[in-house]
């Protein structure tokens, strides 16, 4: 093996073990949860601070309800978080890695 050849199996094996984003972690949702997902998907597309806020509500009062669970809404708040500091691109990309998961936990 060359020296090329080792580095690059090398990179290629430390590239492969790193996690990556919205791939971990993901939980399989209900049907509340994912239509929250949905919400906050279209609220951080649409950067809408007032509507982020009535989704986080609502949340908020599933959770009190026992419609969503502490995992769930702990999934659902890390989104909001990321929208509520201003980094809406990331909190569009994490409703829509959990949205994709979901598929694939679901077969």
């Amino acid at each position: 093996m060359t020296r090329f050849t080792h580095r690059l199996t090398c990179c290629c094996l430390a590239l492969s073990l790193m996690p990556l984003p919205g791939c971990g972690n993901s939980i399989e949702t209900g049907p509340a949860a994912y239509a929250n997902l949905q919400s906050l998907y279209l609220v951080s597309n649409q950067r809408d601070a007032k509507k982020l806020e009535e989704v986080a509500q609502h949340i908020a009062e599933q959770r009190q309800t026992g419609e969503i669970s502490a995992a769930e809404e702990e999934s659902l708040v890390e989104i909001i978080n990321d929208a509520r500091g201003g980094n809406w691109q990331a909190a569009n990309k994490a409703a829509r890695a959990l949205m994709e998961a979901q598929i694939h936990l679901n077969r």
